[in-house]
């Protein structure tokens, strides 16, 4: 049994598009402040999972239950959603199409080269940006650490947001982790990948 995926209603403040940004300094929702909205209807509904957009929804951003910390909530970056998306992606396969090529940027993650490993799927790096990676011939899922997938390029060959917030089938309550890959490889390029996450300083004025 898995655990029901119930939508919530979208924060009361980011209801309505405002290019004033009254609640954020920047619209992305990597950037610091930009989910504590929703990590209070969170809370208050105990939803495990929260996913958010940028508002021209070309950015997928995902965060987990997680008590260890003072927001009960763990944001994933680029480099943890990344390889998790494209295993899900491999494992739902019954077997890829000849010629697949699971595609990241340079500069992201090596996970996803893990997670296609270990499903005989060939890998590949481009360089950094959608324009190398949605060119890669034989594509079935690309990403780039900057919470940006491509997850059904046979609809759009491009990063989307709206084709990323489908989630995968959920693990039975409680069990929903940084790193679900069985596989140890996977598990093992997230837990390297996360010694390299580092945040920039806040602008100033």
């Amino acid at each position: 049994m898995t655990s029901p995926v119930i939508y919530q209603p979208i924060t009361s403040q980011q209801q309505d598009p405002d290019q004033g940004l009254p609640i954020v300094i920047l619209s992305k929702p990597e950037e610091a402040g930009a989910l504590d909205e929703s990590y209070e209807l969170a809370r208050e509904v105990g939803a495990e999972l929260i996913i958010a957009n940028d508002p021209d929804v070309d950015r997928f951003s995902a965060a987990i239950s997680d008590s260890a910390l003072a927001a009960d909530y763990s944001q994933l970056s680029g480099d943890e959603a990344g390889p998790l998306l494209g295993e899900d992606i491999t494992s739902r396969q019954t077997g890829a199409p000849d010629g697949s090529v699971f595609t990241n940027s340079i500069v992201s993650s090596r996970g996803l080269a893990a997670a296609a490993r270990a499903h005989d799927i060939r890998a590949f790096n481009p360089l950094t940006g959608f324009k190398w990676i949605s060119r890669v011939p034989g594509l079935p899922f690309g990403f780039e650490e900057a919470l940006s997938y491509c997850v059904d390029p046979t609809v759009v060959r491009d990063k989307d947001g709206n084709f990323s917030t489908a989630p995968p089938e959920l693990p039975p309550r409680g069990r929903l982790t940084h790193h679900r890959s069985d596989d140890p490889s996977v598990r093992e390029s997230a837990d390297h990948a996360d010694r390299f996450i580092c945040r920039r300083s806040p602008a100033i004025a």
